[in-house]
């Protein structure tokens, strides 16, 4: 029966599993708490994660044992049942995602089987050993982990090591440096774990895989504000897949709690509306440059940077002179000036051609429309950026300018950088540092003060503007089909 569990704790179940991994010799296994409302393609999750798989293999869920000679034969009474990954015409199987533990266990009268790499050929035999109510009352009880690994013995065995008797042959083999394998089993076992980690088959790290657990699935907390956004995804049909969904969907679902809730302090998800005075005032600066570029374009130097003149003019009647020292006479020397021009190439409304900057066709199109350029920066501030993690910085800025928490740019690297880093970004193989997210959001950081999304401050601080707020709303709101790969 495929059921959906609602996310009461007063009905949430507890259900006691006891993984065994067939034929392994000394018996590798795991006894694992689980919310009977996971699905089972969670299940997968919580299985790879406890066993310390890599999730690089196809895999199966069924109620046959796959090693049991029966299996195969014709059989009286129903078909046996077995779940895939996914569910088509050549593939007969049920889909794991529209069942839950809790649907499975109250279908079989014996252990589910976990089939994992065909070739290699692993069995884990899951036995439900008993089942448990989470209390409403109890203390924790919702922020308990939807998954938690109790106990158990020794570590899994590695990838692509030959099936259960071919991991025992690789184990051997390294307990004896005279044996002929034994220097290239060494060099691979260095290549997969690196050489500073030792292989010790007796060794389990309940801690770690339990941190592993709560940061990929959650707590039942987590769980139920997941649901309401389902919830509310469900109540609006129509409402297209945006830049945020896509991008809330990719996180695990601890940290999507998280950002769920700034996102509706911030009332991130409102509607984008501006008013036509407002939107004229954020976009001056662009529209500014783009009538001085005309149906002419503006004369760049040899160097490639524009007259002193519209320097100086730029800052004089933009209003600039209190965001910058010096002259105002060369734009490589006037930063504001500089980063609108940047802006402007990047956004697609100037380009340079033949020694001189010249309007778009998108531009020449938005020039007499503030709201219709209002709308188009916020878009182009997503889709411009150079590579997938600045725009998946940009929108997890937008995200935290939407929840005004913060004044100093600086303050914002680290919200942002723990959400890059659950993304999977890294530099250099490392993870992504704060001053690699300052590097990520500074172009758009300078343009948000350009817009007047941020205001400045005293000591360089900067306050969320209320037409900023709807600024940012508008970016977060970009219908996903509009963002392309650069």
């Amino acid at each position: 029966m495929a059921a959906s569990t609602p996310h009461d704790l007063t009905e949430r179940i507890r259900y006691r599993l006891r993984v065994s991994l067939l034929e392994s010799e000394p018996e590798i296994w795991r006894l694992v708490d689980v919310d009977g409302s996971l699905a089972l393609d969670e299940l997968h999750t919580v299985l790879q994660l406890a066993m310390g798989w890599q999730n690089s293999h196809l895999h199966e869920f069924t109620e046959l044992n796959p090693h049991d000679g029966r299996h195969g034969l014709p059989t009286i009474g129903r078909e046996p049942l077995h779940w895939s990954m996914e569910s088509d015409d050549d593939d007969p199987g049920l889909p794991e995602a529209e069942w839950t533990v809790a649907g499975v266990y109250a279908d079989l009268t014996g252990p589910l089987y976990y089939s994992y790499d065909f070739g290699d050929g692993w069995t884990h035999r899951v036995e439900l050993i008993e089942t448990g109510q989470y209390g409403a009352d109890e203390p924790g009880a919702a922020s308990a982990p939807r998954a938690v690994l109790v106990r158990g013995e020794r570590r899994g065995p590695l990838e692509d090591s030959g099936g259960p008797h071919g991991y025992a042959e690789v184990l051997e083999a390294l307990n004896d440096p005279e044996h002929e394998r034994y220097d290239d089993l060494r060099e691979w076992v260095d290549v997969i774990l690196g050489s500073w980690r030792n292989l010790d088959p007796n060794a389990l790290d309940v801690d770690a895989v339990n941190q592993s657990l709560r940061l990929e699935l959650g707590s039942l907390a987590d769980a139920a504000v997941s649901d309401a956004w389902a919830a509310t995804e469900a109540a609006h049909p129509d409402r297209p897949t945006t830049i945020f969904d896509v991008t809330l969907g990719r996180v695990p679902i601890a940290l999507r709690k998280s950002l769920l809730r700034r996102a509706q302090r911030g009332t991130a998800l409102d509607a984008a509306v501006i008013a036509p005075a407002d939107a004229a005032r954020m976009v001056e600066p662009f529209v500014w440059l783009m009538r001085r570029a005309g149906t002419d374009g503006i004369a760049l130097s040899k160097a490639g940077w524009m007259p002193p003149v519209v320097v100086s003019d730029a800052m004089r009647e933009l209003g600039w002179k209190n965001r910058w020292h010096g002259k105002f006479n060369r734009e490589e020397l006037t930063m504001p000036v500089a980063n609108l021009r940047a802006s402007a190439v990047q956004f697609k409304l100037l380009r340079k051609y033949k020694g001189r900057l010249l309007l778009t066709v998108a531009a020449k199109r938005l020039l007499g429309d503030p709201v219709a350029l209002w709308h188009y920066l916020a878009q182009a501030l997503v889709q411009n950026q150079r590579s997938e993690a600045e725009r998946d910085a940009v929108v997890l800025f937008a995200l935290e300018v939407a929840s005004a928490r913060y004044e100093s740019f600086g303050d914002y690297a680290e919200p942002i950088g723990k959400s890059m880093r659950a993304l999977g970004w890294a530099i250099d193989g490392q993870p992504m540092g704060e001053y690699d997210v300052i590097g990520l959001i500074r172009d758009s950081y300078h343009t948000f003060h350009d817009l007047g999304v941020l205001s400045r401050g005293r000591l360089g601080s900067s306050t969320v503007t209320d037409a900023g707020r709807a600024f940012v709303r508008a970016m977060l709101q970009i219908p996903a089909v509009h963002v392309e790969v650069p």
